[in-house]
């Protein structure tokens, strides 16, 4: 079965309690001495986002359609474009980990909900930027700077 997205109508994610909690990949072990032995256990874990989106009532409504019928009671798995420390928003494989809180009125005309998506993979920069790609992060900001006033303008 396919993975469907995150309706592009509904808003994204706003930042109040935005949240990424990382699933531990390794095993610690209390030792008798006092010390302790860690070892890794996985690869790959999940991580946990804590998310609120503020929406109108129409919005709200194709929302609670959406989880009830898009994805079936939040059964599903979707994608949604995140932020993470990774970079701008960006897809990201999610399924809800429980049912979302709300809708609860915020103000005359919002409703609030929030809810904890499991991400399928930590966010995090490949192997290959680790090894050979540093510097190129830490300059990031110049190299953009640089491409956008110097490349040609149509």
């Amino acid at each position: 079965m396919a993975i469907s997205e995150y309706p592009a109508y509904l808003p994204k994610p706003v930042r109040d309690n935005y949240n990424i909690e990382h699933v531990s990949p390794f095993a610690r072990t209390p030792m008798v001495t006092g010390r302790a032995r860690q070892r890794r256990t996985f690869e790959s874990t999940p991580s946990i986002i804590t998310v609120n989106w503020y929406m109108n009532d129409t919005l709200a409504q194709l929302f609670e359609a959406w989880f009830k019928y898009g994805i079936t009671d939040g059964a599903d798995r979707f994608y949604i474009d995140l932020k993470t420390p990774a970079g701008n928003f960006a897809p990201y494989d999610c399924i809800f980990t429980e049912m979302y809180t709300g809708p609860t009125i915020d103000d005359a005309r919002n409703w609030k909900f929030g809810a904890r998506l499991e991400i399928r993979e930590r966010p995090v920069l490949s192997k290959e930027y680790w090894l050979y790609g540093q510097e190129f992060i830490l300059r990031s900001s110049i190299i953009d700077v640089a491409l956008n006033s110097l490349w040609p303008k149509k």
